[in-house]
This record gives structure tokens, sequence and C-alpha cells, in this order.
């Protein structure tokens, strides 16, 4: 997490620690790295879309495009993972939809939150079973 998280570390190690992350699973995806996406990728930002063209190397560029997709992989690792477990209820006429009670543990970012993050490329990862318009 402490890799993620400085600034001064290259963006290999960034992409390290959230292929670690992602790694250890879904819960800690939850509990680590989304608390913490909107200001990393505040971070990633400037990187991605510099005020200058001689400001960021095409290098730096490339690693934090690296960066930010697999941020989009691990929270939509993670969506589809929490969304598959939640408990099935029937939902209007009859189709299967995902019932948020208090019981299933919540994410600790709302799906519209990762998309105003993250872009559309999350809902990529949402199941086709499942409507996100009724769930989140």
């Amino acid at each position: 997490v402490h890799a993620l998280l400085d600034p001064v570390r290259p963006l290999t190690t960034h992409y390290g620690a959230i292929r670690c992350l992602m790694e250890l699973g879904p819960d800690v995806v939850n509990a680590v790295l989304l608390p913490n996406i909107s200001t990393y990728i505040n971070f990633l930002r400037p990187i991605l879309h510099p005020e200058s063209d001689d400001s960021v190397s095409d290098l730096q560029r490339l690693e934090a495009a690296r960066v930010f997709q697999e941020l989009v992989t691990a929270s939509g690792t993670h969506l589809h993972a929490f969304l598959r477990d939640a408990p099935l209820v029937d939902g209007a006429q009859g189709a299967p939809v995902r019932d948020m009670v208090p019981e299933v543990p919540r994410s600790a970012l709302s799906y519209d939150d990762m998309v105003d993050t993250l872009g559309d490329a999350v809902s990529a990862f949402v199941p086709s079973s499942i409507v996100t318009t009724t769930i989140i």
C-alpha cells in the first residue's frame, strides 16, 4: 500500500502494487485500493493528460496508461465478484436482481463513483445477468 501511495516511486512500482492487491482478492481491493482510488487518479491525471507535451515523456504516459488500466481491472474485478456473490431475489418481471441487503458487505466505492472516477470501462465487468440501474 505504501508503494502505491508514494508519489516518488516509479509508476512501474505502483503497477506492481496494484497487481499484488488484486491477487489478494476483492476484499483487499475493497478495503485498501478503492478508498484511495480517486486520490490516486488525481495523481495520475496530469501524467495521462499533461498541460504541455514537454512536461511528461511518452514513456511516462504509457506507464500511467498501464497503471490506469490496472486500476480499472482491479475495480472491475472487485465489482464483478461483489455482484456475483450478492444474494439473488426476484425483481421486476421475474428477472433475477441482486438485493443489496445489510448483511452483504458494501463496496467502498459505489458503481456510479467507479464510473465517475474510472470511466465506462468498469461496466464491462458487470455480470451480464445483472441490470446495474436496478442494483446500485
